[in-house]
């Protein structure tokens, strides 16, 4: 939609009867350069990478093992973008969308200039510094430290253990080892006593469960 939105704001920019045409033309200025240009795909794909995990997580009845696979996958696709490939394919889309709009597009070795900021923030800054450094990097990274700081080793291995009290298709995902192993997250709750009963406790819970004709209807 960007060839609409752009008519409109140089519509109510020239419109001399527009309250607030001015700001229309600010905003036109900043919506015309490459810096938009360049936040605007870097946010596309951002959310396009993470959309698949974002609405797994908000699934009441999502299984919880995919889930823990789109974690993955999501961390590795970031990482993959921010190499090197990553970035110059990304600068190339950026670039080609800039050209058929007739936007300037910077030299990355030249001096960055700054849209709508002061310039003394950006002294002896070069556009490949604040758009690769500063933004791609940047942003990247930030999403990255957030995954992980969310789904930390612990944190992934909780998930992984619970997926195996699934009731689903008969507790098909029923796992005795993991669920164990998810007890002794907890010491407080489940002594060395504890854990020695839960693994024959956990054998009678589910050929009980699925012996149950209730159950499996």
């Amino acid at each position: 939609m960007y060839r609409s939105i752009q008519r409109v704001l140089q519509q109510n920019g020239h419109d001399a009867e527009y309250k607030e045409s001015s700001k229309a033309q600010i905003a036109l200025y900043s919506f015309e350069s490459f810096e938009f240009v360049f936040l605007a795909h870097l946010l596309d794909t951002i959310l396009g990478y993470t959309d698949d995990l974002n609405c797994a997580l908000q699934k009441r009845d999502q299984d919880i093992l995919n889930a823990v696979s789109l974690i993955s996958l999501t961390k590795t696709q970031l990482e993959l973008l921010r190499e090197d490939d990553g970035w110059e394919k990304f600068l190339a889309d950026v670039t080609s969308f800039c050209v058929k709009r007739k936007i300037v597009v910077p030299k990355m070795d030249g001096r960055y200039k700054s849209v709508g900021r002061s310039k003394r923030y950006y002294v002896k800054l070069t556009n490949y510094h604040r758009f690769k450094v500063d933004m791609f990097l940047g942003v990247i990274d930030r999403q990255l430290k957030e995954l992980n700081d969310r789904f930390d080793e612990v944190n992934t291995d909780l998930l992984i253990c619970m997926s195996s009290f699934n009731p689903k298709d008969s507790f098909a995902s029923f796992d005795k080892d993991n669920l164990v192993k998810l007890a002794k997250f907890y010491p407080k709750d489940f002594s060395i006593t504890n854990l020695r009963r839960l693994t024959y406790q956990l054998g009678n819970f589910i050929a009980d469960m699925r012996g149950d004709k209730d159950l499996a209807k």
